[in-house]
């Protein structure tokens, strides 16, 4: 009980130290105010949880399906865009930041990934990151057309030249011509203004107990097998260098199967509890798995992508498309926007910034809808256009307009007339697919 107590008061606090860091306000100096997000957190989970790790880098590669743009030029300037890091940033953090130099044209000459973790917002517009003493100044993202007011507004904050200073009467920062821009994008789904949050904010509290069990487990068959153990101090007298000479032995000798028969001597009482005896291992394993699909669950990834041996999953690719309906597109959507944004407000991309598509992933669950098109037929109720229309196929030019007749229903016995109609009904969907 005490274990586990302790595990959730120190869940609490991380937990709250993110919440405090949601709405971190520090007054730098008397010419900006700061605000900063606690990211720490999220990489400690993320590093020590193979299951929030794993779940981060299946959304990675969902998002990156590469680009699909026909003109060379755009093309190669997109890939500028590192849209796994991208990716990685809004799973982990729910925030993702692009550093964006751009010439006095407003033309764009390189795209930088910036840390999360590095970045502070300021109050009235712009960013800040502290290298120990050193300050590193960025402009927010700005539409070329604004530039010149913005200068204007820098011109009389006293900034220096490579500074960003609030100007209280116009209640901004102003626009540096002398700095870069941050683009930030960020999951809207968040009560904060400033800042985005993670997708496994509200899970929080089960992925650290999870990774705490995973760690109990990890310990308890480090180092060959050894059974974890509580040593009491029954008499209350044994020296303090003496328990840590025991405590030394123990973690230094009595590990591992070689060491099985060793033996030592010690001045003093000592009584032992076995953890083993104690915890309820079953029950623990049992509470794992729960809490691997809870998390699942918010990350909107199906539980049998993660774990096979679930007795009620679905299959392969149903999951699959709830995971990319679901999760991954949402995110494309979002950064493919993003993209859009910033290459459209460069005069020699603007008028083919539409261009700039992602690859699309097949998601069609193919037996799901071989049996749809079989009960549309068989009820000859609908074109062979609206069946194609369902299938996400292009019309047909001629006798799209007519009937995709069948036998009337779902339980019928096939005449050789029937089976003709079927034939030829197939051949057609298969020559036009085909044609495609």
């Amino acid at each position: 009980l005490k274990i586990k107590s302790t595990f959730i008061g120190a869940n609490k606090a991380l937990i709250k130290k993110i919440q405090k860091g949601i709405s971190n306000q520090v007054k730098e100096n008397d010419w900006y105010t700061s605000y900063s997000q606690d990211f720490s957190v999220y990489d400690k989970v993320y590093d020590g949880s193979y299951i929030v790790a794993g779940i981060v880098d299946k959304i990675t590669l969902g998002i990156n399906s590469g680009r699909d743009i026909e003109d060379p030029v755009l093309k190669e300037a997109v890939k500028m865009v590192k849209i796994g890091f991208i990716a990685k940033s809004l799973a982990k953090y729910g925030n993702a930041f692009l550093e964006i130099s751009r010439n006095k044209k407003g033309e764009i000459q390189a795209i930088y990934p910036v840390a999360a973790k590095s970045i502070k917002q300021i109050k009235g517009g712009g960013f800040v990151q502290e290298n120990g003493t050193e300050k590193s100044f960025f402009n927010a993202f700005t539409p070329f057309d604004q530039w010149a007011e913005k200068i204007a507004i820098h011109a009389t904050s006293g900034a220096g030249a490579w500074e960003l200073r609030y100007n209280a009467g116009e209640k901004s920062c102003g626009f540096n011509p002398n700095l870069t821009e941050i683009l930030h994008i960020k999951l809207e789904e968040s009560d904060d203004i400033r800042w985005g949050k993670s997708l496994f904010y509200p899970v929080l509290m089960q992925v650290l107990i999870l990774k705490q069990i995973d760690q109990y487990y990890t310990g308890y068959f480090d180092n060959g097998l050894i059974q974890q153990k509580i040593l009491n101090d029954e008499s209350g007298m044994t020296a303090e260098e003496d328990l840590e000479a025991l405590k030394e032995r123990f973690q230094q000798e009595a590990k591992g199967v070689e060491n099985a028969h060793s033996t030592m001597i010690f001045p003093g009482k000592i009584s032992v509890t076995n953890l083993s005896d104690e915890i309820n291992t079953e029950a623990f394993l049992n509470y794992r798995q729960h809490l691997q699909k809870s998390i699942a669950m918010r990350f909107q990834i199906p539980y049998d992508l993660l774990d096979t041996t679930d007795s009620n999953k679905a299959s392969s690719t149903t999951a699959l498309s709830a995971f990319y309906k679901n999760t991954v597109f949402p995110l494309q959507e979002l950064i493919l926007e993003s993209i859009q944004l910033l290459f459209g407000d460069d005069k020699r991309y603007a008028s083919k910034v539409e261009e700039i598509q992602l690859k699309k992933v097949d998601t069609k669950e193919r037996k799901t809808d071989a049996e749809t098109v079989k009960i549309l037929t068989a009820t000859g109720c609908f074109t062979k256009n609206e069946i194609r229309k369902f299938m996400n196929y292009d019309e047909l030019p001629v006798g799209g307009d007519e009937m995709a007749t069948g036998v009337g229903g779902a339980n019928f016995t096939l005449g050789q007339d029937d089976i003709e109609k079927i034939n030829k009904l197939s051949a057609s969907i298969k020559n036009d697919y085909e044609a495609q």
